[in-house]
């Protein structure tokens, strides 16, 4: 199964968390054929992995659009399962059996967010495209197997400004919650810089994922010991 990545085209440390979120993938998900990057450059440091290019719309209000756009770019002469995931989701165990998880439900996650959050538009257009009182939040920081053919038969204008919430959307337009492993899951991602985290506080966690603002080289020095071996993708 391919991995697809989408992929923004800056960084500030030269696309680090994509190297450790590569070299998990690599050791904990053994299904994989080829990792695609979609966006507008490839790292100078990756190699094994296909590139296909596209340009973001630089508007935030069209964040969720660029992410749809870049997997339909993959996907427009595929017809096979896939797994979508992000260049800061680090795996900590075997993924294979995760299933479809949820962290909570969508108006849970509406009302920890601030009103000046851009993201509370997004929850909102979910609520209302869904219409499924008490719907959970898929859309949490880790891989998720999709299929091209089901993610562009979704009949929403995806380039609505702020865009959905593209994991809970897949996963209610087609029952996948009635059909598939579906389970609750403590999603962590890490939002503070300086925290003195070890090993060992990662204990019964399957994944974790990063803010802009974690990075450090404490963070860096972590992820090199979850992940201490170059993978095939990098040089």
């Amino acid at each position: 199964m391919d991995i697809v990545i989408p992929l923004i085209e800056w960084s500030v440390n030269n696309f680090s968390e994509l190297r450790y979120a590569l070299r998990g993938f690599e050791k904990h998900i053994h299904s994989i054929d080829k990792v695609y990057i979609v966006g507008p450059l490839l790292p100078e440091w990756a190699q094994n992995v296909e590139h296909i290019f596209f340009k973001d719309d630089e508007d935030p209000r069209f964040r969720e659009w660029n992410i749809y756009m870049k997997l339909m770019e993959y996907g427009k002469d595929k017809n096979s399962d896939f797994i979508y995931t992000n260049d800061d989701h680090f795996l900590l165990k075997r993924w294979d059996d995760f299933g479809y998880n949820f962290k909570s439900s969508l108006k849970q996650t509406l009302n920890q967010k601030d009103y000046g959050d851009p993201y509370r538009k997004t929850i909102l257009n979910t609520i209302d495209v869904i219409g499924i009182p008490g719907a959970m939040n898929f859309d949490i920081h880790c891989p998720m197997i999709m299929h091209p053919a089901l993610l562009k038969a979704i009949p929403i204008n995806w380039k609505k400004p702020y865009g959905y919430c593209m994991k809970t959307v897949y996963v209610y337009k087609h029952d996948i919650q009635k059909r598939f492993l579906v389970g609750k899951v403590t999603d962590w991602k890490i939002n503070d810089r300086n925290i003195n985290l070890t090993e060992k506080d990662f204990s019964g966690f399957n994944y974790f994922s990063l803010s802009d603002k974690a990075w450090d080289f404490k963070m860096e020095n972590l992820l090199k010991g979850f992940y201490p071996k170059k993978s095939k993708y990098e040089k």
